[in-house]
């Protein structure tokens, strides 16, 4: 039979609270309290202190009260607690009061000094109810003990007494360590003493609050910590066979596999090359001059036309040199006398130890070892080389006056398409992605200089220089806003030639602030103008377009353009298309990737560039591609099946008009001299006769 249920628990539960009392009332508004409400309620502790101790003092006994002194009072009052069987020792700590039991004063004691440690300690205390005296009809068994410490109970059940728990010692916290416990707690509940000041027991409340004072108030919500979730494993990638090959042999030396300069050769290569170029020495003599060095070029297995910059760098600016100089410079030894030998010390700085390949030894040549990259400047000996000495240059061998145009040409071609990154500094990368290398070799193989389509082709020269001519009217190899408007009958737009001076697309000097274009800067216009396809030109005229320089054309910039186009369509009484089913063509043609803008990837993607940029900026050629068949845009194609670019087709259609118009100039003037010659001959006859007359008559 289990124990009773205590006879005052249940009612004391099931009872209805009591009416709120005004201090409660009053601490409800706690967080809005000023000082008149906080003397009143001081005053109502103290008059609720009185009416509690003139109540015990008459009655001895109180009613159930949510406190933990009022639990505490009735558990003792009625008797000690009852735990595994044994009774609790009284503890004498303090003197008898009298009109309280002394087991009941004794423990109250205890009971608020536990509760006031708290406080200062910061411990959080737990209201939870009190297990009352258990009923006097239960009879309660002294357990026996044996001599071995053991304990049988009332059913004859040997039993090991718990032993006591012992308490660590631990110092006493600091006055900033309890106020950091205060703070770091989150909503600590703790008893409202029944003892203690007033003050202190109003300190008390504003520093933590009971929650049966509480229950009027709005309480914030506890914010929930939430466990960081751990990460889903993802699954391993399988090893590659190198990877595999790696972690079966990590002790392996993996080759060295990158050559900014080249692969190195065998050593035995170095010494072949010194004995052709002794050998080709040996038939020269012992110093050898500018026009030896074709020799001594392909001696060094080079392309023939690098001999004027070899030249130059292995004499440095001398008029010969013989074998040490030159071994000097190509594999870097400083020649050190004695009066028996001479010794060679290898230098740091030699061309064979840094240069292995052919792209890294031209920018060596050309540059005399002092930069890693090639400006305009270092290509000007091998060009001027190449008029001097090309068979297919002989008739402009007399014609001085046209070399230095031919050399600029030749070398704005160059970097048109080998400069990829708009620096005007060739790299070495930037030489190993371009034919250049290659276009030289073939210079050397063919005699026709015209067949040479790629850099060096006078006939487009002769082209390029023509046009610049046509439009430079005061012949001072520049040309203005409206010199460049003339090209092809007004063709561009006038808002196009604005940006192209604007300095997006020219080189920063001083005539450009003039807005002034050089024959250079015309070379890539003209090249960019007649093959939109080609990936400097898609550049260069996406730089125009781009008004805001965001590196994307947005539809503003768009219309921008397009809205010239239209008004010079009307004026012709040409019927425009409205810019929005204009814009919805060339986003289906271009097909961009970002919605509403167009980058500069998408028009190197698209192969219909050129009519993409003739519809904002050039009149004429939107006409005629709104005019031509679709299906006969394809390109055409040379003696050897090569694709023809723009380019090269337009330079040949122009070509021949100008050597026609050429033609047809000196026949005209030819015709023209003979009849003057007639009109000469017959007056000569007529003067004769008279003379004849006059002779007769006389």
């Amino acid at each position: 039979m289990g124990p009773a249920t205590p006879p005052n628990w249940g009612k004391s539960m099931l009872k209805p609270q009591p009416a709120a009392k005004p201090s409660i009332e009053l601490l409800a508004q706690a967080p809005n309290m000023d000082n008149n409400h906080l003397e009143k309620l001081v005053k109502n502790f103290v008059h609720e202190d009185k009416a509690r101790l003139a109540a015990a003092a008459a009655a001895r006994t109180s009613k159930p009260m949510p406190s933990s002194i009022k639990y505490a009072l009735q558990k003792f009052e009625k008797g000690p607690v009852v735990e595994n069987g044994f009774a609790p020792k009284k503890l004498n700590l303090i003197k008898k009061v009298p009109g309280y039991p002394s087991a009941t004063v004794e423990q109250v004691a205890l009971e608020e000094n536990r509760l006031i440690n708290a406080l200062k300690n910061g411990d959080v205390v737990n209201e939870e109810p009190i297990i009352t005296q258990i009923p006097s009809k239960h009879v309660i068994r002294e357990p026996e003990k044996l001599s071995d410490g053991n304990v049988v109970n009332k059913w004859g059940l040997r039993t090991t007494p718990k032993r006591p728990e012992q308490q660590v010692p631990h110092p006493e916290l600091t006055t900033s360590q309890r106020q950091h416990l205060r703070q770091a707690s989150s909503n600590p509940v703790r008893p409202f003493l029944t003892r203690g000041s007033v003050a202190e027991r109003v300190l008390i409340f504003e520093r933590c609050p009971s929650d049966l004072l509480l229950d009027k108030r709005v309480r914030a919500p506890v914010p929930q910590i939430t466990k960081p979730q751990p990460l889903p494993k993802q699954p391993a990638l399988q090893h590659t066979t190198l990877q595999r090959h790696v972690r079966a042999h990590r002790n392996v030396n993996i080759p060295r596999f990158h050559y900014p300069t080249g692969k190195p050769g065998s050593p035995g290569q170095l010494e072949v090359l010194r004995a052709k170029v002794k050998a080709a020495f040996v038939g020269i003599g012992d110093r050898a001059s500018r026009e030896h060095f074709g020799g001594i070029t392909q001696a060094c297995q080079l392309p023939l036309y690098w001999k004027t910059p070899l030249f130059l760098a292995a004499c440095a600016d001398k008029s010969s040199c013989n074998f040490e100089q030159f071994m000097t410079f190509w594999q870097g030894y400083v020649i050190i006398r004695f009066p028996r030998e001479h010794v060679l010390i290898p230098s740091r700085n030699r061309m064979s130890a840094a240069c292995h390949d052919a792209a890294s030894r031209f920018i060596y040549i050309l540059t005399r070892g002092r930069r890693q990259h090639l400006v305009p400047e270092d290509f000007i000996p091998m060009v001027q080389d190449v008029v001097e000495t090309h068979p297919g240059l002989t008739f402009l061998k007399e014609a001085t006056e046209f070399h230095s145009r031919y050399v600029h040409t030749v070398i704005a071609r160059i970097y048109y398409c080998v400069n990829r990154s708009w620096s005007a500094r060739i790299t070495i990368p930037e030489l190993r992605r371009s034919n250049l290398l290659n276009v030289i070799q073939i210079l050397e193989e063919e005699e026709d200089i015209n067949q040479i389509t790629q850099y060096f082709s006078y006939e487009h020269f002769y082209v390029i220089y023509c046009k610049f001519w046509e439009l430079d009217r005061d012949h001072d190899l520049f040309i203005d806003k409206q010199d460049l408007t003339r090209h092809n009958d007004h063709a561009l737009s006038s808002r196009i030639i604005d940006r192209i001076f604007c300095g997006c697309v020219t080189r920063g000097t001083k005539r450009n602030q003039e807005e002034k274009m050089s024959y250079t800067d015309f070379v890539w216009f003209l090249l960019s103008e007649e093959d939109k396809l080609h990936p400097t030109a898609i550049e260069y005229w996406f730089r125009c377009m781009d008004l805001d320089g965001d590196g994307f054309l947005s539809m503003y910039e768009l219309e921008y353009f397009y809205e010239e186009q239209m008004q010079r369509m009307e004026s012709i009484g040409i019927e425009t298309l409205p810019f929005q089913d204009c814009l919805c063509q060339m986003l289906d043609m271009v097909k961009p990737k970002t919605p509403g803008k167009i980058a500069l990837s998408d028009l190197k993607r698209c192969k219909m560039t050129p009519i993409f940029f003739d519809t904002f900026f050039n009149l004429e050629k939107y006409l005629d591609h709104e005019q031509r068949d679709p299906f006969a845009s394809q390109r055409d194609h040379d003696v050897d099946g090569v694709e023809m670019s723009d380019w090269d087709r337009y330079a040949a259609e122009e070509y021949e008009l100008l050597v026609a118009e050429e033609g047809g100039n000196d026949q005209n003037d030819s015709l023209s001299s003979d009849e003057g010659n007639e009109d000469i001959s017959e007056n000569l006859e007529g003067a004769l006769e008279l003379s004849d007359d006059s002779d007769c008559s006389i």
